[in-house]
């Protein structure tokens, strides 16, 4: 894919490759917004693995426009020489770094800063829950002040050039949305005029900084909210800033605010890119493509195709550091695609430190693993996402590993959790995780059916045991199983769905997918769940676009209500009141949860001393869960 690892000119610096990796806010734990450790080998991994720019941040410009308790901070001298450390781990490994500049107006919490968001105007935010205080004239005057000695101190630290944010809500887009800025000072009026505070700090920064410091920007193509800037605007807005010599523009969705979803899975990969396309034709300038780019096919193809001069890799970095250079060196099946599962968002919105459901290195727990001074046979019996990573991080130690799997196929319960509307991105994991384990000379064994005795013959020093979980299903069900009443995983694996009325008893991340998955399919389906509410299992970023595709396609709820049998083709519940309600099904779905597996453990026992217990099969939860829970073992073995 040679257009990815063509060079490009960001002003003044030649930039090796097109692959930039954007602000993240990693809410790594720190005081005072002082750069880690943490946050120098987070930035210094991700420029080992080949990205051409990594832009630190966001980092705050001042107090009052802090979104995080653990954001970075850049606004007192006293965060120069943190910072500075993160720049020299950056640009050792050839990679250009740069600071993103950001007051985040009305995002910011009063939770975090102890005092009321500020804004251009007084105007309540559906994102922060909060309604910011008017900026006065002389405050305004000062918030461009703080982003201009911002990028002197960046430049200082050794960044070789600023990105200021102007996309998804924060100050600067406050100041050049309608909706936000209803000021009748020279900051507000027409588009024109709401540019004011954005081009007078672009103006001052390069004054301040000299012309060889780059200066770039990331936008939104559209604020996405009702009466905000529509991209016919941002066409405006980009002519502006081009005009006024930024050196590239980095582009994105929409705000925070905005009711629309712009980065789950519902979204197509490359969904955004006709934006920057269109920018791009009259631009002077690099123009970036972001959101939703995962795949290097897709990568490659808007580099290709002229629509983007550089592509932004964040969730996709975050996943697998190496992207650009597994991609580089022919190793592209070897990459850990980021699923699209949101649980970075999920963990930055909750201002919770950056973890990735797939890549366990990721997380301040996290330990990179080291050889193992004296090798070991290690046999693991599973092959789900647990099993598959003890199995790969043992053999990356230098351990002898063998892996035995009952089913003809690795996964586990993966390929099921695949099939769901828009969660097809979850099966590239699994090659993902075939490819290591042969990378790894790992020893696979499928459909074997009898793991005890071929643990008897293999008499290994270690045994794993990660045989996951199995469905739920109460005694009063077991006899109706393949009578019409199945379990989620096998409705979800099978070719053929008969009948229309469908019951889907439990209605937590399971049963919402299902509920989803059948809905699509064209079937009448109705959730009964115990609980208050449904879809409780569902990260906050993802849930409400699942319940809205319910709601959307008629998928009946019944909430504070127990199943109390299973009458001939109906299931009788009773709701709160304890009022008794039937409901027809020609099939009963349970998705009531997991038990964990552990039949083999005590036979084990007996083969060797060293057993452990590790995902579902240890404890029941999610695929992070599972992941890590291996990581960590295969570190400590």
């Amino acid at each position: 894919m040679p257009n990815l690892f063509d060079p490009f000119q960001l002003g003044a610096i030649s930039v090796k490759n097109r692959i930039m990796m954007p602000a993240l806010l990693l809410d790594t734990p720190n005081e005072n917004g002082m750069a880690t450790r943490d946050h120098v080998d987070f930035y210094k991994r991700r420029a080992i693995g080949g990205a051409g720019v990594i832009v630190v941040g966001a980092c705050y410009v001042n107090g009052q426009g802090r979104q995080g308790p653990c954001q970075l901070g850049i606004d007192q001298d006293e965060h120069i020489p943190g910072l500075a450390d993160i720049t020299r781990a950056i640009r050792a490994e050839g990679c250009v770094a740069l600071a993103q500049l950001n007051h985040a107006g009305r995002y910011a919490s009063s939770a975090v800063t102890g005092q009321q968001p500020v804004a251009p105007s007084a105007v309540f935010s559906r994102y922060s829950r909060e309604t910011p205080r008017e900026l006065s004239y002389a405050e305004v005057e000062k918030v461009q002040s703080d982003f201009i000695n911002a990028a002197v101190r960046a430049k200082k630290a050794g960044f070789e050039g600023v990105e200021l944010l102007a996309a998804t809500g924060y100050l600067i887009s406050e100041f050049l949305s309608p909706v936000t800025n209803l000021r009748s000072d020279r900051f507000g009026g027409d588009l024109r005029s709401r540019l004011t505070f954005l081009l007078e700090v672009i103006a001052g920064i390069k004054q301040a900084a000299g012309p060889d410091f780059v200066l770039c920007c990331r936008i939104s193509y559209a604020d996405r909210v009702p009466g905000g800037n529509t991209f016919e605007d941002t066409r405006i807005i980009a002519a502006a800033l081009q005009e006024a010599g930024v050196n590239a523009l980095s582009m994105t969705a929409g705000w925070h605010d905005s009711a629309d979803t712009q980065i789950t899975s519902e979204v197509q990969q490359g969904a955004y890119t006709q934006y920057p396309a269109e920018i791009k034709k009259t631009s002077t300038i690099p123009i970036g493509a972001a959101v939703r780019i995962v795949s290097p096919a897709v990568a490659e193809n808007i580099i290709a195709e002229g629509l983007a001069d550089f592509i932004v890799l964040g969730r996709a970095l975050i996943a697998d550091p190496d992207w650009p250079v597994k991609l580089q060196s022919g190793r592209r099946d070897n990459i850990r695609l980021c699923i699209a599962c949101c649980h970075c968002f999920d963990r930055a919105f909750a201002h919770q430190p950056v973890e990735c459901t797939i890549n366990p290195e990721v997380g301040a727990d996290m330990q990179l693993p080291a050889k193992c001074p004296a090798p070991k046979h290690a046999l693991v019996l599973g092959g789900g996402p647990a099993g598959m990573q003890a199995a790969i991080t043992m053999a990356a130690r230098g351990h002898n590993v063998t892996l035995l799997e009952r089913k003809e196929q690795l996964g586990g319960r993966l390929p099921a959790a695949s099939v769901p509307p828009f969660k097809g991105e979850l099966a590239n994991l699994v090659g993902y995780f075939e490819e290591e384990l042969s990378r790894m000379a790992v020893d696979v064994r499928l459909g074997v059916s009898e793991p005890v005795t071929a643990a008897k013959e293999l008499a290994p020093d270690e045994i794993v045991l990660a045989t996951g979980a199995d469905p739920i299903v109460p005694p009063e069900f077991q006899a109706f199983l393949g009578k019409g009443v199945s379990v989620a995983e096998e409705v979800l694996l099978r070719d053929r769905h008969e009948g229309q009325e469908f019951v889907v008893i439990g209605g937590g991340l399971v049963g919402c997918e299902v509920a989803d998955y059948l809905s699509e399919k064209g079937k009448t389906v109705t959730i009964i769940e115990i609980l208050s509410k449904i879809g409780t299992g569902i990260g906050g970023t993802n849930r409400w676009g699942v319940m809205r595709r319910l709601k959307n396609k008629g998928v009946r709820q019944f909430v504070n209500a127990r199943v109390t049998s299973i009458d001939g083709n109906a299931v009788i519940f009773s709701v709160a009141d304890g009022q008794q309600e039937l409901l027809p099904a020609d099939e009963v779905v349970l998705a009531l949860g997991y038990r964990p597996s552990r039949d083999l453990e005590e036979s084990l026992g007996k083969i060797c001393g060293n057993v452990h217990l590790i995902g579902s099969c240890h404890q029941t939860g999610k695929i992070i869960d599972a992941i890590r829970e291996g990581y960590r073992l295969g570190c400590r073995i």
